[in-house]
């Protein structure tokens, strides 16, 4: 790409975040983003404070009103350790998950497992909203089709890093409030981590969101794509996990998986960065790839 084509990408993504501050969708995603993530700590709190309160009244010791006490000693088990290294059938990744913050860990499940449909219901919009107003055809008279697309990429991933972010200020913010035993440093360094773990894993669907959003002049049926397709992905997982698909369609299920971004989220929590490393450069190609197929679609027609 040349460096005109470079500055037009960043103009486009620059306009994408003003437009979103000016509209106030910025502050729309915030509230989406830290509100789940809020709501989402104060039940597992919630959850953990009667769970100890149970445990200290069979054990007959004292607890404190801010749950955490019990459920750090817990982690921190050898007992713990043993438990998850049976159930994953990794002792490694076992004593990375027990040797993480609680809070900072529930943050990093939670970007994984949420992030993804928040990325789909808003990001697929980005190209569409153009199309429909008209938009899209004074921009392509001052840059290019791809610098202008990959310009929406661009801008649609920084607004999903800075929603991630805020979740995880949330989740902070809660955690120092509500939770006993809370390690300020600690926790927001895991936190960091884990949010650039999952800001890689969503950087699959943001390719997928913005690819799809080229099919449709519709801001509400590009809405729809991007929850349709987000909902055959995982119909799709869940059925190569059945055993009746492997014994009548053979390995082609398997062979397929990597091109679904939910394969490689599992290795994002491996402990050593070479064992993550081949999951986040697929998770990049496959945004990219996303990407491409839909402006490929749009870039043989009119705007």
């Amino acid at each position: 790409m040349s460096r005109s084509a470079a500055r037009d990408v960043w103009v486009v993504a620059g306009h994408e975040l003003a437009e979103a501050l000016r509209s106030r969708r910025v502050l729309i995603l915030a509230l989406l983003y830290v509100g789940g993530a809020v709501g989402g700590t104060l039940i597992l709190i919630e959850s953990l404070r009667g769970l100890e309160a149970m445990l200290a009244e069979t054990l007959a010791v004292g607890t404190s009103e801010r749950p955490g006490t019990f459920t750090q000693e817990l982690m921190g088990s050898a007992q713990a350790q043993r438990f998850l290294a049976r159930v994953l059938d990794d002792a490694e990744l076992a004593a990375e998950l027990v040797s993480i913050p609680p809070l900072s860990l529930f943050y990093g499940w939670l970007v994984l497992a949420f992030c993804p449909a928040l990325v789909m219901l808003t990001a697929s919009e980005s190209v569409a909203v153009d199309l429909a107003t008209g938009a899209a055809r004074f921009s392509l008279v001052r840059t290019p089709r791809l610098s202008f697309s990959a310009g929406k990429f661009v801008g649609q991933a920084a607004l999903l890093g800075v929603s991630i972010l805020c979740g995880g200020v949330g989740v902070w913010v809660t955690g120092y409030l509500e939770f006993e035993g809370f390690e300020p440093l600690a926790s927001a360094a895991w936190m960091l981590v884990l949010a650039g773990r999952g800001f890689i894993y969503c950087l699959a669907y943001v390719g997928l969101a913005v690819g799809l959003s080229h099919l449709t002049r519709s801001v509400p049926w590009s809405r729809a794509l991007g929850l349709i397709a987000l909902g055959v992905a995982s119909a799709l997982w869940g059925l190569a996990q059945l055993r009746w698909t492997s014994e009548h369609l053979g390995a082609l299920p398997r062979a397929l998986l990597p091109l679904l971004p939910k394969a490689h989220q599992s290795d994002l929590w491996r402990p050593e960065w070479i064992e993550r490393a081949p999951a986040q450069l697929m998770l990049c190609a496959l945004a990219v790839f996303y990407f491409s197929l839909g402006y490929r679609f749009r870039a043989r027609r009119d705007t």
